[in-house]
């Protein structure tokens, strides 16, 4: 979507963690966790069929772009389903990175628009609330066993 809009360079790191994720999905099922539940599947159930609608949508960027980016969303539901019953689990300063790596694609996008910022705009937004709230039960540990 990035591509289509203009963001012209600020697009590259956008596509390289595209295929780092291509690859971790598939170490994870490889070697991945084992406490995989229903809604797990249902989340990546609903992201598959997110990135496969793209195929008849690619024509409407708009909707192509809410499809893809919700389904991104939701893929990450498990993830903090399983930091909630385990703030530990998750190595966090991978995500304080990860949100300034995307404030830099938005400092190195060519144009501004909504196809071009709105991918770093949503993820910078998804981590804080996760690291808020993982910080939080972190410091509180008797509210993530409630």
């Amino acid at each position: 979507m990035q591509l289509i809009g203009g963001a012209g360079i600020g697009t590259l790191p956008t596509i390289l963690s595209s295929i780092v994720d291509g690859v971790i999905l598939f170490y994870c099922f490889r070697f991945g966790t084992k406490d995989i539940i229903f809604f797990d599947k249902v989340c990546l159930a609903l992201s598959i069929i997110g990135v496969l609608s793209y195929a008849f949508f690619h024509s409407v960027p708009f909707v192509s772009l809410a499809i893809v980016t919700s389904a991104e969303v939701i893929s990450f539901a498990p993830t903090f389903r399983k930091t909630i019953h385990d703030p530990y689990s998750e190595s966090l300063p991978s995500y304080y990175l990860t949100i300034i790596k995307m404030t830099l694609i938005l400092i190195a996008l060519q144009r501004y628009n909504l196809l071009t910022i709105s991918y770093p705009v949503i993820w910078v937004i998804v981590f804080i609330i996760f690291l808020v709230i993982t910080n939080y039960l972190r410091k509180y540990p008797k509210a993530s066993e409630k």
